[in-house]
């Protein structure tokens, strides 16, 4: 038993799957019986374990590939999201005369942290230009 388990790679609960005898111990007559199968149960066992698993990781690495897949299909379409609202902002603040200023508001908008139009972020935007440059 101890041998089909370390060289097959088995469990103990693979084993009690097939067939076996239990007798006793030639070299030490006080000790357990000894677990005795049958060495082609036991590869045959052992082909159908381990190609089991085999899938299973096969199955674990398809599932990896397909998340990261995900992922990366998420993040794509996130910096679209985010070139697409810049570019939004970009026109709204081109339609009023100015230039996307360095704020957190527009950072924000492009990043899609608020709730605001293009139109209406360019309108503050306006304003606060108006504000700085001649109040």
């Amino acid at each position: 038993k101890t041998r089909a388990m370390s060289e097959y790679l088995l469990a103990k609960s693979d084993l009690r799957t097939i067939p076996s005898i239990y007798v006793t111990n030639p070299h030490y007559k006080s000790a357990a019986k000894m677990h005795l199968f049958r060495k082609a149960d036991i590869e045959d066992l052992a082909g159908r374990v381990h190609e089991s698993k085999g899938l299973e990781r096969k199955a674990k690495r398809d599932l990896m590939d397909a998340r990261q897949a995900k992922r990366r299909a998420t993040i794509s379409k996130r910096e679209e999201e985010v070139e697409s609202r810049e570019e939004e902002l970009e026109e709204a603040l081109a339609d009023l005369g100015l230039i996307r200023p360095d704020s957190r508001l527009c950072d924000d908008f492009v990043e899609g942290k608020i709730k605001k139009t293009a139109g209406e972020v360019a309108a503050i935007c306006a304003k606060e230009y108006y504000l700085n440059e001649y109040c």
